[in-house]
């Protein structure tokens, strides 16, 4: 029994790669979740956080993200005793 394999371009994933390549670039902060200290951790597990639009602006906070906020707020306050991904290079 012999198997045939044929390997076909196709244009249509180069050109969604691309635009997906410039969509993350374009939103860059937006993925980033270093933290360069402890006081940044807390400040940011302290305040709500807006969500970023397809044009990579903030957006308004709504109801949703205040109560989203305050029910997690135990376990952003425990994941900030985890040390911030500066030190060590984020080993540590």
């Amino acid at each position: 029994s012999v198997a045939i394999v044929q390997i076909q371009d196709d244009e249509g994933l180069d050109e969604m790669a691309t635009n997906l390549r410039t969509m993350l670039l374009k939103h860059r902060e937006a993925f980033s979740h270093a933290t360069s200290s402890w006081q940044e951790m807390l400040l940011e597990a302290l305040e709500p956080q807006a969500g970023v639009d397809d044009n990579g602006e903030e957006m308004e906070l709504g109801f949703s993200d205040y109560f989203m906020h305050y029910v997690a707020i135990f376990w952003k306050l425990l994941f900030c005793l985890v040390p911030p991904t500066a030190y060590l290079g984020g080993w540590l």
